[in-house]
């Protein structure tokens, strides 16, 4: 194998470093949004091997012949000799409870069980319901039936989850609330199903390992206005979706947390941009809605320091909110045929100034 030479001019790489330290820095409240502090790296992950048909410990290590050549088809799957990171075309699923492994796809086949934690799992298309699985260390491997999973299995302990400082573990225990008081929702595992007056949706988590994929989650129920809020998890980041359940879609899209006024006519929502040095940017956009149908008609930048914190965002009455950022001071919106911005807050200068 050639190997490739290259010649670094130092003093830009330096530069560079510093830059992306800085900004970097400032976005750790994303990285947060993992399920599993441990996860790798994509530079981490680069360090180990490519799937590729040329590599023969792969196959070796994975028991059914079928699943090995499904997952050579791939280009995505990355493994080494004793550890699977990624898998294409799989589902990464964090197991917190027992597990009933099948040698074969049918509940009368010899079977044990697991509680490994980090798995994939691989849809028999052929089999409604069945998965291949493959623990991440190669150890557990077989078949099971995905509507057998238990609740436990998904959410794990709430309290632990409380403890554990995790913003994605955390919101484990918001999604498990909500379908707790809905009857309309059902949770297998990887498997999110609705099904409102007969209509039936399945969210089902596509992250395999790599950067791109999604895992879903319920963060709010609107029932009555036949609406719920869903929130997508990102290898960085979030969104969140008002889904429609009736039309099966997505009716306003790429948000954070809704602020609905008491009409109901007006939604705004406050998401993170990005950060450089002390300054974090917002992005506020604020929506009308007539009959299910959001339209956007603002999207405001706002820049605050990064060290102030959000208090609350509270509608006065139907047509003036606050966003509170307690010692710092307010934003005040007024909606109305024009939308006017009162802006009350320390300068960010002089903030960094007293603080100093």
């Amino acid at each position: 194998m050639k190997k490739l030479i290259i010649k670094i001019n130092y003093f830009p790489l330096v530069l560079i470093t510093i830059f992306l330290f800085i900004n970097c820095t400032n976005k750790n409240q994303m990285a947060k949004n993992l399920e599993r502090s441990d996860e790798k790296t994509t530079e981490e992950i680069n360090n180990f091997t490519v799937n590729n048909s040329s590599d023969n410990l792969f196959p070796n290590l994975i028991k059914n012949q079928i699943i090995a050549e499904l997952i050579l088809e791939g280009n995505e799957s990355i493994f080494s000799n004793n550890s699977i990171f990624a898998i294409e075309g799989s589902i990464l699923y964090t197991n917190r409870d027992i597990i009933t492994v099948y040698e074969n796809n049918s509940k009368e086949s010899p079977h044990f069980t697991t509680n490994h934690e980090s798995v994939f799992l691989i849809h028999m298309e052929e089999s409604p319901g069945w998965y291949y699985l493959i623990s991440d260390d190669y150890e557990v491997q077989g078949f099971i039936y995905i509507y057998d999973i238990s609740i436990k299995s998904f959410y794990g302990n709430p309290e632990a989850n409380r403890r554990s400082g995790n913003y994605y573990i955390n919101l484990l225990n918001a999604e498990y609330e909500i379908i707790s008081r809905h009857n309309i929702f059902q949770r297998r595992g990887p498997i999110l199903t609705i099904n409102h007056n007969g209509n039936i949706t399945n969210f089902i988590d596509t992250f395999y390992g790599r950067p791109d994929g999604v895992k879903y989650l319920v963060m709010d129920s609107y029932i009555e206005h036949n609406e719920i809020l869903i929130l997508e998890q990102y290898w960085e980041g979030t969104n969140m979706f008002v889904f429609n359940l009736i039309s099966g879609k997505y009716s306003c899209e790429r948000i954070s947390k809704p602020y609905f006024n008491n009409s109901r006519n007006y939604m705004i929502s406050l998401s993170y941009s990005e950060s450089l040095m002390d300054a974090t940017e917002y992005s506020l956009q604020i929506f009308r809605i007539d009959n299910g149908v959001f339209d956007k008609i603002q999207n405001e930048r706002i820049n605050i320091h990064s060290s102030w914190s959000l208090n609350s965002i509270d509608w006065i009455n139907n047509h003036e909110v606050t966003i509170d950022y307690g010692a710092a001071g307010n934003i005040n919106i007024t909606i109305g045929d024009n939308i006017t911005f009162s802006y009350n807050l320390v300068h960010i200068l002089n903030w960094w100034g007293n603080k100093n």
